[in-house]
């Protein structure tokens, strides 16, 4: 007799089952977790961008506030100082000759009285009623002793116009514009020292040595002085003022040598140390032509000198050519400051 098996509820759960169970569980919990993690983690971000994208925009909106405030003070600043500063001396030079020069034209007629003198002389002489209507004609005549005075002839004025012209080289303008809401312009004239040198064509070159070499020396006569700044002396220019001067040279060369040239030294009065006591403040260098040897070199340029310096013009050659013309060879300065 065959006995039967166990019946498979009798039989019970399998160890292997129950594990594999709980071990797949596991791995979901952790999954679970991190993605909880995460999002919380990314949610949390997000948030702390938000905020601080909020805080640089207000950053930003106070920095632009300031920014205006501190330009609107500026401009208020810079607008009472010119208020402030603005000058009352531009208005003035506006008004001064200009109107009284269109008044004179009146006054010259009412100064064309002699004719009338006459007519005053009757009145006392022809007390008749003829003579009458007269009178109020010889009123005036009392008044030409009165108009002798008004012509402050203001009229005169112009001829220091012409003056300017003749001047050119001794006077300088100078333009000051003003601060303030007209913006005027006024011009002032400024004197300025200067001396020019022209040759002498009475007195023929001479030999100089300079840096242990022979040079030519130009013979000079003063053709143009303005001022106490600069003095001619021993054909150089001798400096009485300290400033800045423009220094300009020409000399006309009739010299068939290849190339001709000349130098513009300074002779300082004050040596200090090792300092050169001779300076060349300017060269010039000219090529001639040996079939026509005329040709003028010109320098010039802006130097500082002091009280006591001299300035010289000085030929590199033993023997020179030149023309001893005024118009051509010259040799000058004017000062600046």
């Amino acid at each position: 007799m065959v006995s039967a098996g166990p019946s498979p509820e009798a039989v019970g759960p399998v160890p292997g089952q129950e594990s594999g169970g709980r071990r797949l569980s596991w791995p979901v919990l952790l999954l679970t977790l991190a993605a909880v993690t995460s999002s919380s983690l990314s949610a949390l971000s997000l948030f702390h961008l938000l905020a601080l994208r909020a805080e640089v925009e207000g950053l930003r909106s106070e920095v632009f506030r300031r920014r205006e405030e501190t330009l609107q003070q500026m401009s208020s600043s810079s607008r009472t100082r010119r208020s402030s500063s603005a000058p009352p001396h531009p208005p003035d030079p506006q008004p001064p000759p200009h109107p009284p020069d269109p008044q004179p034209p009146p006054h010259p007629p009412d100064l064309q009285p002699p004719p009338h003198p006459p007519d005053p002389q009757p009145p006392p002489h022809l007390p008749d009623p003829e003579s009458l209507p007269h009178t109020p004609e010889p009123q005036p005549p009392p008044h030409p002793p009165d108009c002798q005075p008004p012509p402050h002839t203001p009229g005169p004025q112009p001829p220091p116009h012409p003056s300017e012209s003749q001047t050119r080289l001794i006077f300088i303008r100078k333009r000051s514009v003003g601060t303030g809401p007209e913006n005027t312009v006024s011009y002032s004239l400024v004197s300025q020292p200067c001396l020019q040198m022209l040759a002498d064509s009475n007195r023929e070159t001479f030999q100089k040595e300079f840096a242990l070499e022979p040079h030519t020396g130009i013979p000079w006569q003063e053709g143009l002085r303005r001022g106490s700044a600069l003095e001619a002396e021993s054909d150089s220019i001798l400096v009485r003022e300290e400033g800045y001067y423009f220094v300009y040279s020409q000399v006309y060369y009739m010299d068939r040598i290849f190339a001709m040239g000349h130098v513009v030294n300074r002779k300082k009065r004050n040596v200090v140390g090792d300092e050169a006591q001779h300076v060349t403040l300017f060269r010039c260098i000219q090529d001639m032509n040996p079939v026509y040897p005329y040709n003028t070199c010109y320098t010039g340029g802006i130097v500082k000198l002091e009280v006591g310096d001299r300035v010289e013009l000085l030929i590199p050659r033993s023997t020179a050519n030149i023309s001893l013309d005024g118009d051509s060879t010259f040799l000058g300065a004017f000062r600046l400051v």
